[in-house]
């Protein structure tokens, strides 16, 4: 099959022939000569073509132009005369197409194709595709003759569609196709000269929380600053890159060493964290940066990502807003969490999860009055697996609002089960997430649970982390508000652990702040009054806000005393229970209040 390039050059081998014809006349004749009958049909050929026709002398110079060229760039056919191409070419093209003619003249060549831009008598640029003949290869001429094809229109929409294969439409950076192929450049220049090649990758984290909270529409916009930010922060001799969702990628300059790499990307961790104004929201984020680098010949562009990645999950689950470098432990780590996560979707198809219910018990009587729900996990060949390994994994993996759900839905129905056998006289605690509790349809959910199982809502309680409120957001507010009219209690877990403000208090109603562990352990030393200060405080500000103290991981008896002469309300530790199964409950409930330590 003949290729259409080839098909393109013997027409316009054809046409130059003719057009040879009708050009060199002016040598052969003078202007009152009587044009031939085959010189006037090319006449009529060359000048009313689409396509134009230049002829060039030995020394480069235009002798002839067509009348198209004036069509197609305004420019006076007379203006051309004289001039090389250099008049009309971009400065760019021009030392190109100028080799492309002299390498024909100099080989033997008959014809040679280039595309060269040229600017029209308005200074708007148009690209052609040339194809340039040397016309002693057909009649012994010494000239050059140049076809010439508009085809800016075609070459637009090529950049279009090559733009839109490359490109995110949204923030307008590489996407990440062109991310790879630009780092495997790099990587293959290095190959060559030894250097370090840096690639990162930089993640919003809970970024679907304000997607969840604020709108997608906002959160595009979000994501539209952001990349600025990024691109901004960076040096001229950087790539930016989004990988997609909430995730950008930076290739730093080639050779930089890890100190420089990461005063770089602390650099955009800084720019990123500073509060951005939108739509009248004030809103502050987080980014954890995870970094490669690496001057093997043999790695790949994807591999390199891939350990970048490595190392952000590595700072995801240890270091969140943090720059982590990998290494190869990490590998192994981040294998076996993806095995664990696969395990936990699994289990709650399956449902081998379950729940388990610690006491909680008044102070003064030893009743419980009160079961927080905890859930447990134990896979058929691992065995137990801690919540404090899988509860992060399904809060990466987006599990967490299913896991949540299923939480919430299995202790309503137990405590229905538990009501219909006459047990009475306490209510469920029921841990909740941050993520769950930003979700625009959290309410609905948790509402739709209580009144289909059929539970009175004021005997369930949901438990959040004091730092939850950090961002104090008006979601924050709305939700709790919310959780407030279904008549649900609500309670604030760790009180008092890492939290430099209690201006929260002020805005929202708790019923129940537990004071975290971190604090009751000091109580043993009798002579350590800052803590029991401290510890007195709490509670005397918990009771001013008319809520009720409970004082969690109490394991000691000293412990407990401590707390009772301090005035705390209720406690929750190993020296009174365990967690204990369902079936356990009804015993330890009509367990007697002098047998504390079961």
């Amino acid at each position: 099959m003949v290729s259409s390039f080839k098909i393109a050059a013997l027409s316009a081998i054809a046409t130059a022939f003719g057009a040879a014809q009708f050009v060199k006349r002016d040598r052969k004749r003078d202007h009152n000569h009587r044009a031939s009958a085959s010189e006037q049909r090319w006449e009529m050929l060359v000048q009313h073509s689409s396509s134009g026709v230049i002829v060039l002398d030995q020394k480069g110079n235009v002798t002839f132009v067509s009348d198209a060229m004036e069509r197609i760039l305004g420019h006076p056919v007379e203006s051309y005369l004289g001039h090389t191409l250099e008049w009309i070419c971009n400065s760019i093209d021009w030392p190109t197409a100028n080799e492309k003619v002299l390498t024909m003249l100099a080989d033997g060549s008959q014809s040679v194709d280039f595309e060269m831009r040229a600017f029209d008598a308005d200074i708007e640029t148009h690209i052609f595709s040339i194809v340039a003949t040397d016309m002693s290869k057909l009649d012994g001429d010494d000239r050059t003759l140049l076809n010439i094809t508009e085809v800016t229109s075609s070459r637009l929409i090529e950049s279009r569609f090559h733009h839109a294969a490359n490109n995110d439409p949204l923030t307008l950076l590489p996407n990440r196709a062109a991310f790879i192929s630009e780092v495997d450049s790099v990587l293959r220049r290095s190959s060559v000269n030894g250097e370090n090649v840096a690639v990162a990758v930089i993640n919003i984290d809970d970024f679907r929380l304000i997607n969840d909270g604020y709108g997608t529409e906002l959160g595009d916009r979000l994501l539209v600053e952001l990349a600025l930010r990024i691109r901004l922060s960076i040096s001229e001799n950087d790539t930016v890159a989004r990988l997609g969702g909430d995730e950008f990628s930076v290739l730093l300059a080639s050779g930089c060493s890890e100190e420089q790499a990461r005063r770089s990307l602390e650099k955009i961790l800084a720019a990123l964290t500073r509060p951005l104004l939108i739509d009248g929201q004030s809103i502050s984020i987080r980014a954890t940066i995870g970094l490669a680098i690496d001057n093997d010949a043999d790695v790949s562009a994807t591999t390199m990502i891939r350990h970048a990645s490595t190392a952000l999950d590595s700072a995801k689950a240890e270091k969140r807003g943090q720059l982590v470098i990998f290494n190869d432990e990490m590998g192994a780590i981040v294998h076996e969490r993806v095995k664990l996560r696969h395990l936990l979707r699994a289990a709650l198809d399956q449902e081998q999860l379950r729940l388990v219910y610690q006491p909680i018990v008044d102070m003064e009587t030893g009743e419980i009055v009160s079961l927080e729900a905890l859930a447990r996990w134990t896979d058929p060949k691992r065995g137990p697996i801690s919540p404090a390994t899988f509860i992060p994994i399904a809060e990466k993996a987006n599990m967490i609002d299913e896991l949540g759900n299923w939480a919430l839905r299995t202790a309503c129905k137990q405590l229905k089960a538990w009501e219909d056998a006459g047990l009475t006289g306490f209510s469920m605690t029921v841990n909740t997430s941050g993520q769950q509790l930003l979700r625009h349809d959290f309410i609905e959910g948790v509402s739709n649970i209580i009144n289909s199982v059929g539970v009175p809502a004021e005997r369930i309680t949901i438990e959040i982390t004091e730092s939850v409120l950090i961002d104090d957001t008006d979601i924050i507010s709305s939700r709790i508000r919310e959780i407030r009219k279904l008549g649900i209690g609500l309670a604030i877990d760790d009180f008092g652990t890492g939290f430099s403000s209690l201006s929260y208090l002020r805005r929202y109603e708790f019923d129940i702040l537990k004071i975290d562990r971190s604090f009751v352990v000091p109580l043993i030393d009798e002579g350590n009054k800052r803590d029991r200060e401290i510890v007195k405080s709490m509670i005397a500000l918990s009771q001013s806000l008319n809520a009720v103290t409970v004082a969690e991981g109490i394991e000691h008896p000293e412990e407990l005393a401590a707390l009772k002469s301090l005035g705390c309300d209720r406690a929750q530790g190993f020296l009174f229970w365990k967690p204990i199964e369902a079936d356990d409950v009804p015993a330890a409930i009509n367990t007697p209040p002098d047998a504390l330590a079961a």
